[in-house]
């Protein structure tokens, strides 16, 4: 995606590449994010080059295996991870819900 967005931002005037790379944000297909204002989107497409379906999180101060979470949808996509808080009932539903 970065070497189709640099030939583009080439070929167009700024003015004009800010709008269409506008368009194509607001048209793009949304995603599910489980966390408050999408970090795990963040983080997916961070991690993006590297495939998905294997590595170790670490979830400190853990609020809710789904709800909130920033870790969720890493393990969909079938990470490991260690849930870290202060409250136990926190850690229980995280061992309830993600083993």
């Amino acid at each position: 995606m970065s070497i189709i967005r640099w030939l583009v931002e080439l070929a167009l005037p700024k003015k004009y590449f800010y709008k269409l790379w506008s368009l194509y944000f607001i048209l793009k297909r949304p995603r599910k994010s489980y966390s408050y204002v999408g970090e795990d989107l963040i983080i997916e497409e961070y991690f993006n080059h590297i495939d998905l379906k294997q590595g170790i999180y670490l979830d400190i101060g853990c609020y809710h295996p789904t709800h909130l979470s920033n870790t969720h949808l890493l393990h969909v996509a079938g990470w490991k991870g260690f849930a870290v808080d202060i409250d136990q009932h926190k850690l229980d539903s995280m061992q309830f819900w993600r083993k």
